[in-house]
């Protein structure tokens, strides 16, 4: 499901479904028609984020530093 961000406040319902309302700035995961159906509705309210394949994101995933954020405590001249 392509993912979106939206571009400017934006509530709707269609088909009997309230669709809560949608912030500035907010990713929001829909069908590809269902975001057509916005776009017509609202000209200009979404722009599509691009998703990045599986194997690439895999690929970052192994390619990063490892976590450094927590040393052990030790005392004021490095002795425990």
């Amino acid at each position: 499901m392509p993912c979106f961000r939206v571009k400017k406040t934006y509530e709707c319902g269609k088909d009997g479904v309230d669709y809560a309302p949608w912030t500035p700035g907010q990713e929001v995961y829909l069908t590809a028609e269902l975001a057509a159906w916005v776009q017509l509705d609202e000209p200009g309210v979404l722009t599509a984020i691009p998703s990045i394949p599986p194997e690439q994101r895999a690929r970052r995933q192994a390619n990063l530093p490892p976590n450094r954020a927590y040393r052990p405590p030790t005392g004021r001249y490095g002795d425990r």
